[in-house]
């Protein structure tokens, strides 16, 4: 997932989205990029995006479950696409940090759509689920 102008052989640092994704509760913004700046501090390196986003979901379910019981978030959404949810704000992260021109518009390149999807199936994406299914009783 490419460089953008970083000098040869030096790695490539993740970005972080510099806005929430659409249906995301923005007061929950500053405690997500706290969470985000967590966890990119632990996996600065742009090619450990994969081990990136799934220490994110489980720094992000806590939040999520805490959004549900407050009435903030619906069960449904924290799990769907276009709602605000965990999908989403991978979503984010994977665009800010492609380097295809399409992802520019919202689209993920083959390999960052792997990682998405990676995500998606992952354990910590089940524990989340899991997590999600008993905070919305």
């Amino acid at each position: 997932m490419g460089g953008r102008g970083a000098a040869p052989g030096s790695p490539e640092l993740t970005q972080k989205p510099r806005n929430p994704p659409t249906g995301f509760p923005v007061d929950l913004w500053p405690k997500t990029c706290f969470i985000l700046d967590e966890a990119i501090a632990k996996y600065p390196d742009r090619s450990k995006l994969p081990e990136l986003c799934g220490l994110y979901i489980s720094m992000m379910t806590p939040l999520y479950c805490e959004a549900v019981k407050s009435g903030k978030m619906k069960a449904h959404a924290v799990l769907r696409e276009d709602l605000g949810g965990m999908l989403d704000l991978l979503h984010s992260l994977l665009v800010d940090n492609d380097d295809v021109l399409g992802s520019r518009f919202g689209r993920l390149s083959s390999e960052a759509y792997r990682i998405y999807e990676q995500a998606r199936n992952s354990k910590e994406f089940g524990e989340l689920e899991k997590a999600i299914a008993d905070a919305g009783g």
